[in-house]
């Protein structure tokens, strides 16, 4: 069976996500575009890992992920500060 990568995220609140994506366009302005993003196909969100699996695989790590959901669940993420810098 074929190998996929994967990304396994948090997605912020719409409030948050617009709020991101209006940064990053104040951002755009000074900086080069190197990550423009969106509400479609570059959505702001948090990595919490990345890799590569079987495609087989997928329900497995989808039921454990959602019993981790579910166990460690939070209602609240603040932002207390911003930092940009390019990307090399």
């Amino acid at each position: 069976m074929a190998r996929i990568a994967i990304d396994v995220v948090l997605l912020p609140s719409d409030e948050m996500t617009d709020y991101a994506i209006e940064v990053n366009r104040d951002l755009l302005k000074t900086f080069d575009n190197k990550i423009i993003l969106n509400n479609e196909n570059c959505l702001p969100h948090i990595s919490l890992a990345m890799g590569c699996i079987d495609e087989k695989d997928i329900p497995d790590i989808e039921k454990i992920l959602r019993d981790i959901a579910k166990k460690y669940s939070f209602r609240e993420l603040r932002v207390v500060d911003l930092y940009a810098e390019t990307i090399p």
